[in-house]
This record gives C-alpha cells, sequence and structure tokens, in this order.
C-alpha cells in the first residue's frame, strides 16, 4: 500500500511483515526454538512460499525447519536427504534454498529441509516414504507424541 509520505512527492511504504514475524517468533518460541533470526527467515520462507513461481510454474513444496537432521528425518519418516547449501539464518538463505530445491522438491515423495546449525542454516530436500497409504511427513508431524523435537 503506498501513500503521501513524510516529504511532499515521496510514496509511503506500508508493511506487515513485522507482525508475521513477530507471530512467527512467538510460534517459535512455543516450540522451543526461539531465535530472532529464525524468525525473520522462516517468516522470508512463508511469504515466498505463498507466491513462489519458476519459470511460470507455481511450485509448493513441503518444507521442514529443525535442529537436528537426524531426528527429523526419523520423526517425519524421511530417506536419502541430499544436502544442496547452506548460509546465514537470513532471507537471502531461504530465497537461494528455495531457487535451489523447491523444483526438486515437487511431489508427495520429496520434501524440503532447513537445518539450524550454530553458523546458519544447511538445506536440501529428503525422500519421503513413496507408499501410498503411508502417512505424509506433515501427517507424521502432526501426529508426534513428542512436541518437543524441535521441527515445525
Amino acid at each position: 500500500m503506498t501513500g503521501p509520505g513524510p516529504e511532499a512527492g515521496s510514496p509511503l511504504i506500508l508493511s506487515f511483515r513485522h507482525l508475521l514475524t513477530e507471530s512467527v517468533g512467538v510460534f517459535l518460541d512455543e516450540a522451543d526454538m526461539t531465535c530472532p533470526q529464525t524468525a525473520d527467515a522462516l517468516s522470508e520462507l512463508l511469504v515466498t512460499l505463498s507466491r513462489y513461481r519458476e519459470e511460470g510454474a507455481l511450485l509448493f513444496p513441503t518444507a521442514f525447519l529443525g535442529d537436528d537432521l537426524g531426528a527429523m528425518l526419523e520423526l517425519l519418516g524421511g530417506h536419502d536427504p541430499i544436502p544442496i547449501g547452506s548460509g546465514p539464518r537470513n532471507r537471502a538463505t531461504i530465497q537461494r534454498a528455495l531457487k535451489q530445491c523447491a523444483p526438486l522438491g515437487q511431489g508427495r515423495w520429496w520434501a524440503l529441509y532447513l537445518v539450524r546449525e550454530p553458523e546458519g542454516l544447511t538445506y536440501g530436500i529428503f525422500r519421503t516414504d513413496p507408499f501410498p497409504l503411508a502417512e505424509t511427513p506433515l501427517e507424521r508431524l502432526r501426529h508426534a507424541p513428542d512436541r518437543g523435537v524441535g521441527v515445525v
């Protein structure tokens, strides 16, 4: 939304991203994953995924964020992780991760992972169970008895 700015002729730009980032921060607090940089990066992931296109095609990869790749894969029923890259916990890393992983993470059998490391984020894709009656990773996460695993 734009309108007259404080100086005559300059547009005023309104952004609600800070509200999203605050809400994501509260969500991360509840998941015992408190981190302002992660909240900002996860907000970027949500905003970017809501309108993500690659070569004109809408892409909606399933993405998971966690602190331990092994625990994440065990919880989600994932296999064969393929590391793609890493970077600091910021918006640029999220955008690069999506650009590199989203086309690979399409369909029911692949998902994108982001793992928080002390130096930033590592990311890649992993294979899910292709059996048609198996729960999807998202269903497995919803039914997880232990909410303290640190996966969102």
